[in-house]
């Protein structure tokens, strides 16, 4: 069965970026625990920004803590060098399978986002799984939205709200579930469904970065009942209907376990009349947005999303 090493479909430095980072997460994390704890976090952190190359263009970048000290949930303001009057916001929620990641992981792109925008980036660092199960996550999305973004020079007015992966599902959940203001959605291979036996699950179960073991694993921890995953608080695609969200930008990676996922939520957002705009990375694999500069392909994509989000904006 081919791998991403092999697939003739995989682009050539996404396969090079993903043998980099699993060398360095065997190197860092030899023997892995059953469950995703503080050490497992460390490691696949370190991981992946041993092998990001951040853009040198984005170093004027400002950073400013907005809510919480070191603790989850807290929030952390990127702004422009030279921001102007209240800032429109890109609202960011990060993935890691409910259990991982953080603002650290995906620093790089949010810095990239605020140059190629001009716009200030919200970035959340939620409560993780498994010691904060559903429904903690969600409800410190709707944390962060009951604050006053105006305080902090954001106008509350110009809001995108974007995700991905796991934090994708958030964003989505919410956005259903709220109905907040907001200009736009953007959705990188959300998480949208527990079922994990769709085409690319069976097709990409092993060897191209995510697994579908993994993702059971995420499941498991972030919705321990089994019963509770048809909520679409928790697997958005079973809501009744998805009329009346802001337009969507969604992408989807190729090669990727959660590429149906993306595909039959498209098709639900087209059948209920919210504008969508769709890019398809076709030789990337799942989390391909924290590829960097060492990624054009990856690069390019999040420039995409930029445009598209500067035209929900302006």
């Amino acid at each position: 069965m081919p791998t991403y090493r092999d697939d003739p479909r995989v682009d050539p430095l996404m396969r090079a970026a993903l043998a980099a980072y699993e060398a360095a997460l065997l190197r860092l994390l030899p023997d892995p625990p059953a469950l995703p704890d503080q050490r497992m976090r460390t490691a696949w952190a370190a991981a992946r920004r041993s092998v990001i190359q951040a853009d040198p263009r984005d170093h004027g970048v400002r950073l400013t803590p907005w809510i919480g000290g070191e603790a989850r949930p807290r929030a952390v303001l990127f702004r422009p060098p030279e921001p102007r009057g209240m800032a429109p916001a890109i609202v960011w929620v990060h993935g890691g399978g409910w259990c991982l990641g953080g603002i650290a992981t995906l620093e790089h792109v949010f810095r990239r986002l605020c140059t190629l925008t001009g716009f200030a980036v919200v970035a959340l660092e939620y409560r993780l799984a498994p010691e904060h199960p559903f429904p903690a996550a969600l409800d410190d999305v709707r944390m962060l939205f009951g604050q006053d973004f105006s305080a902090a020079g954001i106008d509350p007015g110009r809001l995108v709200l974007a995700g991905d992966s796991a934090g994708g599902n958030l964003a989505l959940a919410f956005a259903l579930s709220e109905r907040p203001a907001l200009r736009g959605l953007a959705l990188a291979y959300p998480v949208t469904d527990s079922d994990l036996d769709t085409p690319s699950y069976r097709e990409f179960a092993e060897g191209f970065g995510l697994t579908r073991a993994a993702m059971a694993l995420f499941w498991r921890c972030y919705v321990p009942d089994v019963a509770g995953r048809a909520d679409p608080a928790v697997a958005p695609l079973g809501a009744p209907s998805l009329a009346g969200l802001p337009p969507v930008h969604l992408q989807l990676a190729g090669l990727d376990v959660l590429r149906d996922d993306s595909l039959r939520l498209e098709a639900r957002l087209r059948e209920a009349g919210v504008p969508t705009e769709t890019l398809v990375a076709p030789g990337l694999v799942h989390g391909y947005l924290s590829g960097g500069q060492g990624v054009p392909a990856s690069a390019e994509a999040l420039a995409a999303l930029a445009d598209w989000a500067r035209r929900r904006l302006a």
